[in-house]
């Protein structure tokens, strides 16, 4: 291995490199950089990479290698798990051979040896007799999906963390514990194990041919919502309320262990929702000191005016608003439990034969994974899909805005929306049942622990978008107004 290694070359305190005839032997810290900056899947761009170095790499017969790549950073460092074909610095998953090899250790559930690492494969359960070359598929966010056929689907992680991943920890769990039925049955899963530390690599799941995500099938019966003569039922409406059973029956799931430390139900106390909404307060003031550089620098449309003043105009409402919201919930808050942790349509999936399953437990990607297999209260996963359903809505009106007119629009996202909320939360809450244990039992502390964690999420929403798209600023705009203006109006009749 060449000793260019940015900022560890010459340090003397490098790990010691693989020494098998292999092109990692070869690579720079430039070359590693160049090659990680271009993937999309690498998720420090913006962190100002220093260097990066190959700690230790496993060969796929002789088609290639997977690496174990360290990136320094500027305020940290970072570990990534890199797929080399044979003849050099080029991503190994995109050859054949190398998918060939790879897709023959995990159907023999054979692992990949290195001289100092290994990749093991852990079977979960019955696998397929035989799987098919996998494919990549089109899709690549934080992390690499490879498709058997009709079999089976694997997840390669990116991003690789010492100890329990929550996407294959909660899988093995609803798998081989909960027996829910929601989600693919977890098969394999993969990790590297070395002297100084163990790593969740990769996970196998049954592949659902014919699925869709809940989003697009969202989109795709909304447009019936915003139809110049509009519909004659309600698009969608039907599965939201299925779509809330599920939900349901999930969080049951995830809660219905309590000798297993990991997923053993934990009363809420006080602290846990003053420091809930602690989170809000601290949210509210760093996303409306961000809309107010935004509104200053002029980066925003002149159509968002008003309501950038209204939310603005209102940043200690929302403070007086968590501070009640604090007071009314009380005691009566529910239990910690293990959730979803980043609950939206698009992590849902409708089977061909119209089933939903709930797939993608690993949280928000760029936080600790201790953070992410925290217990919190289920109900931010119901507020993550009241937010989907809002966002769903507003997609439809801004299609459709040109044909009815900008209001016109608005007014039946408002309407569809108000919908599909109301129908989740009857599959949710199904009349004449108790609410579980995890929740609040009575209905109103409910629906305030639900406002909060909704109040978190518009607000997170909304610095997204002015950071990155800020034509769709209005979208959680219009979230906080409907909070701000109401409360605003409450209080001024008060003093009147």
């Amino acid at each position: 291995m060449r000793g260019d290694l940015g900022a560890h070359a010459g340090s003397g305190n490098e790990p010691k490199r693989e020494r098998a005839t292999d092109p990692a032997r070869d690579l720079s810290s430039q070359a590693l950089l160049r090659f990680l900056t271009t993937r999309r899947w690498f998720g420090a761009k913006g962190r100002q990479p220093q260097g990066a170095h190959v700690v230790d790499v496993v060969p796929v017969g002789t088609a290639g290698w997977i690496a174990r790549i360290d990136v320094v950073l500027k305020d940290g460092l970072e570990r990534y798990q890199v797929t080399l074909a044979a003849d050099g610095i080029r991503e190994g998953l995109e050859d054949e051979a190398f998918r060939r090899a790879l897709g023959e250790a995990v159907a023999r559930s054979a692992g990949l040896e290195g001289s100092r690492v290994r990749w093991a494969i852990d079977r979960a359960g019955p696998m397929p007799d035989e799987l098919p070359v996998p494919v990549l598929t089109g899709a690549e966010q934080s992390n690499t999906s490879l498709v058997f056929g009709d079999r089976a689907i694997m997840k390669l992680y990116r991003r690789l963390e010492p100890g329990e991943h929550p996407d294959a920890e909660i899988a093995h769990f609803l798998t081989t514990r909960a027996h829910f039925s929601h989600t693919p049955e977890l098969l394999a899963t993969a990790r590297f194990e070395s002297a100084s530390s163990v790593e969740v690599a990769a996970m196998l799941q049954r592949f659902l041919p014919g699925s869709r995500d809940a989003w697009s099938v969202a989109l795709d019966r909304g447009r019936e919502a915003f139809g110049v003569n509009g519909p004659t039922g309600i698009p969608f409406v039907v599965e939201a309320e299925t779509l809330g059973t599920v939900t349901r029956e999930m969080h049951l799931a995830l809660a219905s262990d309590e000798r297993d430390r990991a997923f053993a139900p934990e009363p809420a106390k006080a602290g846990d929702v003053a420091q809930w909404a602690e989170a809000v307060r601290l949210a509210t003031d760093r996303t409306l000191d961000l809309l107010e550089r935004s509104r200053s620098g002029g980066s925003l449309s002149t159509d968002v005016a008003r309501d950038v003043e209204a939310v603005l105009a209102g940043k200690d409402v929302v403070r007086g608003l968590v501070d009640g919201w604090v007071t009314e919930i009380a005691d009566d808050a529910g239990c910690r439990i293990r959730h979803h942790g980043d609950y939206h349509l698009g992590q849902v999936l409708q089977t061909a034969d119209g089933d939903f399953m709930v797939i993608d437990f690993e949280g928000e990607p760029a936080r600790p994974l201790e953070e992410r297999r925290a217990k919190h209260s289920p109900l931010r996963d119901v507020a993550g899909m009241m937010r989907s359903f809002a966002y769903a809505a507003a997609t439809c009106a801004e299609r459709a805005r040109a044909e009815l007119g900008d209001r016109s629009a608005k007014t039946r996202a408002q309407r569809w929306e108000r919908e599909l909320r109301e129908a989740f939360l009857r599959g949710y809450l199904p009349d004449g049942r108790e609410h579980p244990p995890f929740l609040p039992q009575a209905r109103a502390r409910l629906d305030v622990l639900l406002t909060l964690f909704e109040t978190e999420k518009v607000l997170y929403e909304l610095a997204y978008e002015l950071n990155n798209r800020p034509g769709w600023v209005w979208i959680p705009l219009r979230g906080l107004v409907s909070m701000v203006r109401p409360a605003r109006r409450a209080s001024a009749r008060k003093r009147s």
